[in-house]
Protein backbone atom coordinates (compact mmCIF):
# COMPACT_ATOMS: atom_id res chain seq x y z
CA UNK A 1 0.00 0.00 0.00
CA UNK A 2 2.52 2.48 0.94
CA UNK A 3 3.87 2.06 -2.82
CA UNK A 4 2.10 5.13 -3.74
CA UNK A 5 2.43 8.51 -2.09
CA UNK A 6 0.32 9.87 0.42
CA UNK A 7 -1.46 12.23 -2.24
CA UNK A 8 -2.75 9.47 -4.57
CA UNK A 9 -4.68 8.05 -1.46
CA UNK A 10 -6.41 10.93 -0.41
CA UNK A 11 -7.47 11.80 -4.14
CA UNK A 12 -8.77 7.98 -4.40
CA UNK A 13 -10.61 9.07 -0.87
CA UNK A 14 -11.89 11.78 -2.63
CA UNK A 15 -13.38 10.34 -5.30
CA UNK A 16 -14.73 7.21 -3.48
CA UNK A 17 -16.49 9.23 -0.86
CA UNK A 18 -17.84 11.46 -4.38
CA UNK A 19 -19.25 8.57 -5.77
CA UNK A 20 -20.76 7.13 -2.95
CA UNK A 21 -22.49 10.63 -1.83
CA UNK A 22 -23.56 10.53 -5.51
CA UNK A 23 -25.06 6.83 -5.65
CA UNK A 24 -26.72 7.43 -1.63
CA UNK A 25 -28.60 10.52 -3.64
CA UNK A 26 -29.70 8.00 -6.51
CA UNK A 27 -30.42 5.31 -4.45
CA UNK A 28 -32.58 7.85 -2.36
CA UNK A 29 -34.20 9.24 -5.10
CA UNK A 30 -35.37 6.02 -6.89
CA UNK A 31 -37.21 4.54 -3.83
CA UNK A 32 -39.08 8.11 -2.83
CA UNK A 33 -40.25 7.60 -6.51
CA UNK A 34 -42.02 4.02 -5.62
CA UNK A 35 -39.73 1.50 -7.39
CA UNK A 36 -40.83 -0.61 -4.57
CA UNK A 37 -44.58 -0.10 -5.04
CA UNK A 38 -46.80 -2.74 -6.29
CA UNK A 39 -47.30 -2.77 -10.31
CA UNK A 40 -51.02 -2.23 -9.72
CA UNK A 41 -50.75 1.02 -8.15
CA UNK A 42 -48.30 2.48 -10.91
CA UNK A 43 -50.22 1.74 -13.89
CA UNK A 44 -53.57 2.52 -12.39
CA UNK A 45 -55.34 -0.61 -13.63
CA UNK A 46 -57.69 -2.38 -11.67
CA UNK A 47 -56.27 -5.90 -12.74
CA UNK A 48 -52.79 -6.87 -13.88
CA UNK A 49 -55.36 -8.47 -17.14
CA UNK A 50 -57.05 -5.43 -18.66
CA UNK A 51 -57.36 -4.48 -22.36
CA UNK A 52 -53.99 -3.54 -23.07
CA UNK A 53 -51.57 -6.27 -22.51
CA UNK A 54 -48.54 -3.99 -24.45
CA UNK A 55 -48.94 -1.52 -21.72
CA UNK A 56 -49.04 -4.06 -18.93
CA UNK A 57 -45.28 -5.19 -20.62
CA UNK A 58 -43.84 -1.94 -21.34
CA UNK A 59 -44.19 -0.95 -17.53
CA UNK A 60 -42.89 -4.19 -16.42
CA UNK A 61 -40.14 -4.08 -18.35
CA UNK A 62 -39.85 -0.57 -17.12
CA UNK A 63 -39.93 -1.69 -13.80
CA UNK A 64 -37.57 -3.97 -13.74
CA UNK A 65 -34.49 -1.99 -15.51
CA UNK A 66 -35.26 0.59 -12.77
CA UNK A 67 -34.52 -2.28 -9.48
CA UNK A 68 -31.76 -3.84 -11.67
CA UNK A 69 -30.28 0.26 -11.98
CA UNK A 70 -31.08 -0.06 -8.59
CA UNK A 71 -29.50 -3.04 -7.54
CA UNK A 72 -26.33 -2.13 -9.32
CA UNK A 73 -26.25 1.08 -7.53
CA UNK A 74 -26.49 -0.38 -3.91
CA UNK A 75 -23.97 -2.93 -4.76
CA UNK A 76 -21.41 -0.63 -6.28
CA UNK A 77 -22.07 1.69 -2.93
CA UNK A 78 -21.49 -1.39 -0.81
CA UNK A 79 -18.10 -2.11 -2.30
CA UNK A 80 -17.37 1.52 -2.55
CA UNK A 81 -17.93 1.51 1.37
CA UNK A 82 -15.80 -1.91 1.60
CA UNK A 83 -12.73 0.03 -0.22
CA UNK A 84 -13.41 3.19 1.98
CA UNK A 85 -13.05 0.70 5.41
CA UNK A 86 -10.27 -1.50 4.02
CA UNK A 87 -8.08 2.12 3.39
CA UNK A 88 -8.95 2.78 6.80
CA UNK A 89 -7.57 -0.62 7.93
CA UNK A 90 -4.49 -0.30 5.90
CA UNK A 91 -5.31 -2.96 3.91
CA UNK A 92 -6.86 -1.66 0.45
CA UNK A 93 -4.98 -3.26 -2.20
CA UNK A 94 -4.24 -6.45 -0.77
CA UNK A 95 -5.86 -9.94 -1.61
CA UNK A 96 -8.51 -11.10 0.53
CA UNK A 97 -8.07 -14.66 -0.64
CA UNK A 98 -4.61 -15.12 0.11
Amino acid sequence: MMAFEDGFWAEMRRRLEADAAQLETRIRESLSLGIEEEARGNTGELSMSDNHPADIASETFERGKDIALLESSELRLQRIREALKAMDEGTYGVCRTC
